[in-house]
C-alpha cells in the first residue's frame, strides 16, 4: 500500500522525440532543397532558403506546443485553486493586547530606588 505518491518524473522520451523531429524535419529539408537546386542549377540557393524555412517553422510550431502546454498547465492550476476550501479569519476571535508606548514615568528607577536624571 502506497501512502505518498510518486513524484512524476520528467519525461525524457518526449523531449528525445522532440529533437530528433527537429533534426529530421530540417534533414528533410536539406534534401528537398538539395534535389531543387540540382534540378535548377542554384546550388546552394535552395538548400539554405529551404533548412531557413524549416527550423524556422520548427521554432513556431515549439512555441505553440509550449503555449498551449502552459494553458493547460494554468487551467488545472486555477481549478484546483478554485476547488480548494477557503479560510476566512474573523479579527474579533484573534486575542491579541494594543500597543502600549511607554511613557517617562515607565522608565526605570535608579539604584538608590528614585528617579535619576541625566544632567545636561
Amino acid at each position: 500500500m502506497r501512502l505518498v505518491p510518486r513524484p512524476k518524473s520528467i519525461d525524457a522520451d518526449d523531449n528525445v522525440g522532440r529533437g530528433m523531429d527537429f533534426a529530421l524535419v530540417t534533414l528533410v529539408f536539406l534534401g528537398i532543397g538539395w534535389v531543387i537546386d540540382r534540378a535548377l542549377g542554384t546550388r546552394p540557393a535552395f538548400m539554405i532558403g529551404c533548412v531557413v524555412f524549416a527550423v524556422a517553422g520548427q521554432f513556431v510550431k515549439m512555441y505553440y506546443e509550449y503555449e498551449a502546454t502552459m494553458r493547460g498547465h494554468e487551467a488545472e492550476l486555477a481549478a484546483a485553486r478554485d476547488a480548494a476550501p477557503r479560510a476566512s479569519v474573523v479579527l474579533e476571535d484573534l486575542a491579541y493586547e494594543p500597543l502600549q508606548i511607554p511613557s517617562e514615568r515607565d522608565q526605570p528607577l535608579g539604584r538608590d530606588g528614585r528617579d535619576h536624571e541625566v544632567d545636561a
